[in-house]
């Protein structure tokens, strides 16, 4: 597909029907933020395993409704290989040079917020004592599983059904909002937010979900890396 003003992230296909189920599940991810009640969620090895079922529930919901639109989700998605290394490669930079950005906004937030943010709970989780099973559990769900999900959700279907309702530009600011919302961590925000703008952007450049999902792999790899093995490079509060 040529380049084009408009990306190569087509919306043709999506149907009235995509709309309201993307709504629906939009709303069932903002309930969930409204609705916390501010307590701790304290994560164990249990947790941790429910929620990869979890997120390979949501994937499939999501793949199974491509289908029953009468399409194939490699096509609607761009997970066809014609020209995968160079839209892999690209998706590196276009990470690289989101990154700086990122880690500008996430520094201000704290500095306005008072104090550095705490991370959301598998931050949290994954700064205590763990066993090398539960380690790695951890980290497929946040390196791995997560960000394919998170991907297929919220660029995939997210912003292919709002961009073909709302237009791209309205499209890119609602999901990355969402996507950022979604994490219950407020001093985190803007940098989720532009964050999430790489991944719309990469996802536009390339036509092909693999590049958001590279990159959100390395991003949320880094950071578990971080915290396992390099924690006191981590700034105390």
């Amino acid at each position: 597909m040529a380049w084009s003003p408009a990306g190569r992230v087509s919306s043709e296909g999506w149907r009235p029907n995509d709309a309201v189920a993307a709504a629906l599940f939009a709303l069932f991810y903002i309930y969930g933020i409204f609705v916390d009640d501010g307590r701790p969620v304290t994560l164990n090895d249990d947790v941790i395993k429910s929620s990869v079922f979890t997120y390979l529930m949501f994937s499939s919901f999501v793949i199974a409704l491509v289908y029953l639109g009468g399409r194939k989700p490699g096509q609607v998605f761009g997970f066809v290989p014609a020209g995968l290394w160079w839209k892999l490669g690209l998706a590196i930079v276009c990470l690289f040079l989101t990154f700086p950005l990122v880690s500008l906004l996430s520094q201000t937030a704290e500095l306005v917020w008072k104090s550095p943010s705490t991370g959301d709970e598998m931050v949290q989780y994954l700064q205590g004592k763990l066993s090398i099973q539960d380690a790695i559990w951890a980290a497929a769900l946040a390196s791995i599983v997560a960000p394919f999900t998170e991907e297929l959700i919220f660029r995939g279907f997210f912003y292919g059904v709002a961009k073909k309702y709302c237009g791209s530009l309205a499209a890119m600011g609602t999901t990355a909002l969402l996507f950022a919302a979604i994490h219950q961590n407020p001093p985190a925000i803007p940098a989720l937010f532009c964050l999430a703008l790489g991944f719309t952007l990469a996802y536009e450049i390339t036509g092909s979900l693999w590049a958001p999902i590279l990159m959100h792999m390395i991003y949320n790899f880094a950071q578990v890396a971080l915290i396992l093995w390099f924690p006191e490079w981590i700034p105390k509060s």
